[in-house]
């Protein structure tokens, strides 16, 4: 009797433990890789319990893997996604832009929640051979070509794309200037252009970019949002938190 309740405690306790998963160090992806990575073994399942899969750093910590270095476990970090297959919710911060194109192979079938930034690689559909369907994909602080921005918005599960942009620098501009691409989409329902920065910067922003927008013709599909709750980094491992915690209440 009791290892038939140890046992059916086991198995609902597993999918609350591997549902959200958060990694902000190199060693404990790879720990964690080769300790569930054992082909034919009960454990290596443990994979397909993983919905939301957060990579990088945290309001509170930064981590080591940090833009550029070398600490990042790429061919590791690429297992680990692929053989995530029930994966719906991705969040990478801070990889190279220059090595994200190799993961794109790899993103799982299921897939359709991006989060990418900053300075992240762009989002080539021709590289997506798994074909997720991909809804939503956040950006934080790049600046894609309008080629680049036009494949997103294209992209024929893409619905809703957001872009963190910092009110003291050019990135409010050149995102404003792409909102008028949104016309080339069937499919894209908004795009949210979300200003970050002291309230003094942030407002006269907003009000600049709300004018060059109903010029634009665009303001029915394009949302403008000033960033209140802090960083986008706090943002974004909110909506993560979130994630888990209504996956916990159910």
């Amino acid at each position: 009797m009791m290892c038939l309740i140890s046992s059916t405690v086991h198995d609902w306790v597993l999918p609350v433990l591997y549902h959200s998963i958060h990694f902000q160090f190199s060693k404990d992806i790879v720990n964690f890789v080769v300790k569930h990575d054992i082909p034919n073994a009960r454990i290596s399942k443990r994979f397909t319990l993983i919905h939301d899969l957060y990579i990088g750093r945290t309001p509170g910590e930064v981590g080591d893997l940090l833009y550029g270095s070398h600490q990042w476990p790429i061919p590791l970090l690429q297992r680990f996604i692929s053989l995530c297959t029930e994966l719906r919710s991705l969040t990478v911060l801070y990889i190279d832009q220059r090595v994200w194109s190799r993961f794109e192979p790899v993103l799982p079938p299921l897939l359709d929640r991006v989060t990418l930034g900053p300075m992240h690689g762009a989002l080539n559909s021709e590289n997506l051979t798994q074909n997720p369907p991909i809804k939503f994909l956040t950006s934080a602080y790049t600046c894609l070509s309008d080629d680049e921005i036009e494949d997103v918005f294209k992209y024929p599960t893409m619905t809703r794309v957001r872009k963190f942009c910092e009110a003291n620098s050019m990135g409010p501009a050149w995102a404003v200037n792409q909102a008028s691409l949104v016309t080339r989409s069937k499919n894209l329902q908004e795009y949210e252009i979300v200003i970050c920065g002291a309230p003094d910067y942030t407002r006269p922003i907003c009000l600049f970019a709300e004018q060059s927008l109903k010029q634009m013709g665009v303001a029915n599909r394009v949302v403008l949002r000033q960033a209140l709750s802090g960083s986008w980094v706090d943002i974004v491992y909110g909506e993560f938190v979130d994630c888990r915690r209504r996956f916990i209440d159910l």
